[in-house]
């Protein structure tokens, strides 16, 4: 059966009148590549049948025996040698288009994108050549949009008659010497092990062992898509979570989110459109969304003949350091405003002791005072009673808050030991008695022997801190106090019967309440404080709602 060549219609002519050979001849497309020269021999006809990997391996097999690597050069030949003809036995995919839709497809191209006959490709629109999201920068690397073939190869994804991703090199050409404008697209094909000759030859295999994240782009956009990624290192794809064929022509903005500072991005941009090395700290995204700080720098690479070629980005994960910094700013914020609250709470303390005291005088004389009114100052000594109960709660309260002022401003240093939490919990239940001045209901569930890494100072303090919460919050009703484990925590919370808090106070705390007494909060402050001290435990306070009260969780690590 004779073989299918490129269709003369679109040349205009006899598409193989620059090749000269019979079918059944030897041809040789003779290559001079990086200082290699290189014989493309075509024996026999070629069926454009064989979609099997197999094929599609040969021909790679057959491009890297004959030291093909630059595709300007291949294209300057082949167009030399004149196309579509010279085309028909070239190991590398080659397709003619008009912008819309496939006109013409060697057999290489065919084989690649897996057709066992043209139908299955030419004269399909070019959409067919990718998938939707990659549709824009194909037709930008194939020539396709409005600003033309671009002059430079770029990396594309495309996609196979199975719905594979192919990725591969494209350089195009437009062509206009038959009167209608088409366009020349030759691909270089990826090996599969998405390393492209050319990276190779960058980069080498040590940089895939490097902890660092290495990944290279294209030097420029085109037509509205940005620089596209042409290699990954393993340390990026452990890093975001996608793999290298999940990336590779895709732009680095697939790892920025909401939380990627624009003014960074926009410094960045700033430095590459003058082609000079820069230096960020950004944040990015992982696949699942996760948000991970790099310390970034990006270098410009130039080729042989000096061009600009690619950027280089090296960065270095530094979560673990961003986070170290936000816990110190606000260990220093909360260690100014503790210090700040402990001068204020020594300069209250005096002037408190002295009106609680006078109050309780005043309670213990008023009512001699008014029985000496007889009957007719009855109502009125009541009212003044009445006003003296309220103005000595509210100092307690106010002695209160001030007594958790210093716990903010200690300047001991933690003092950690292996501690049963058992023990600590019903201890502190005592001295949350004692606080209230009232007995509280409680109903445990406790996991004995449970020991947690804690200094016991501030693990006390605490403890005390989230059973007065519940008792305030609940009233005379009952608490469900708990010890468990769950892996490496050791929880302990306190369950209520108040009235619940609002759905938007769930999770853990980590600032100040806003309201002063938000439902469902008996002691705002002191819960706020407990949190703090948790905190420095290496442990965290969750807020969780139940369908009757609240529930407080300490959860600390387990010793």
């Amino acid at each position: 059966m004779p073989r299918r060549r490129f269709s003369s219609e679109v040349s205009g002519r006899d598409a193989w009148s620059s090749v000269g050979a019979d079918s059944q001849n030897v041809d040789r497309l003779r290559c001079s590549v990086n200082g290699r020269s290189a014989t493309l021999c075509r024996v026999g006809p070629s069926k454009h049948s064989g979609s099997s990997d197999g094929n599609r391996d040969a021909d790679l097999a057959r491009a890297e025996g004959a030291g093909l690597r630059d595709l300007r050069m291949v294209m300057d030949e082949l167009t030399s040698r004149g196309l579509p003809g010279a085309a028909d036995d070239f190991p590398w995919p080659v397709l003619i288009h008009d912008g819309e839709r496939v006109l013409q497809a060697n057999p290489a191209c065919l084989r690649w994108f897996g057709c066992s006959q043209d139908g299955q490709l030419v004269q399909q629109p070019l959409a067919v050549l990718s998938r939707a999201e990659d549709e824009q920068s194909l037709r930008a690397a194939i020539g396709a949009s409005a600003v033309g073939a671009p002059d430079s190869p770029h990396l594309q994804r495309f996609v196979d008659r199975n719905d594979r991703v192919l990725l591969g090199r494209v350089l195009a050409r437009t062509s206009a010497s038959t009167g209608a404008r088409v366009v020349f697209a030759l691909i270089e094909p990826e090996d599969g092990a998405e390393r492209s000759y050319e990276l190779a030859r960058l980069l080498g295999g040590a940089v895939d062992h490097l902890t660092d994240i290495v990944f290279i782009t294209e030097a420029h956009a085109i037509d509205g898509v940005g620089r596209r990624i042409v290699f990954v290192n393993r340390a990026f794809t452990e890093s975001s979570g996608y793999s290298a064929q999940e990336v590779l022509g895709k732009t680095p903005s697939i790892t920025v989110g909401d939380g990627t500072d624009r003014k960074t991005l926009g410094r960045l941009e700033a430095g590459l459109s003058e082609t000079r090395t820069v230096r960020e700290d950004l944040l990015k995204y992982a696949k699942d969304g996760t948000p991970y700080w790099v310390e970034l720098q990006i270098i410009p690479m130039f080729d042989e003949a000096g061009k600009h070629s690619h950027w280089v980005s090296i960065q270095r994960d530094i979560s673990d350091r961003k986070r170290m910094e936000a816990r110190l700013l606000e260990s220093a914020r909360l260690a100014s405003a503790g210090q700040l609250s402990a001068s204020l709470a020594n300069e209250l303390n005096s002037p408190l002791a002295s009106v609680v005291s006078s109050l309780e005088w005043l309670a213990d004389r008023v009512p001699q005072l008014m029985a000496h009114l007889g009957t007719e100052g009855l109502e009125e000594s009541k009212e003044v009673l009445e006003a003296l109960a309220d103005a000595r709660s509210s100092a307690s309260r106010i002695a209160t808050a001030t007594s958790y002022l210093p716990l903010l401003a200690s300047n001991a240093p933690l003092s950690r030991h292996t501690l049963p939490l058992v023990p600590l919990v019903e201890a502190a239940l005592a001295d949350a008695e004692r606080q209230l001045g009232r007995s509280i209901t409680v109903e445990r569930h406790f996991e004995r022997d449970l020991m947690v890494a804690a200094d016991s100072g501030r693990l006390s303090h605490a403890l005390r801190l989230a059973i007065v919460n519940g008792a305030l919050a609940s009233g005379e009703s009952r608490l469900a106090l708990q010890v468990l484990a769950l892996g490496s925590r050791v929880h302990f919370s306190v369950e209520d019967q108040g009235p619940g808090i609002a759905s938007e106070l769930a999770g853990a705390v980590g600032a100040p309440f806003d309201a002063r007494r938000p439902q469902g909060i008996g002691d705002a402050l002191g819960l706020f404080v407990a949190s703090r001290l948790v905190a420095e435990l290496d442990g965290e306070l969750v807020l969780l709602p139940r369908s009757s009260g609240t529930r407080v969780e300490l959860r600390l690590p387990r010793a």
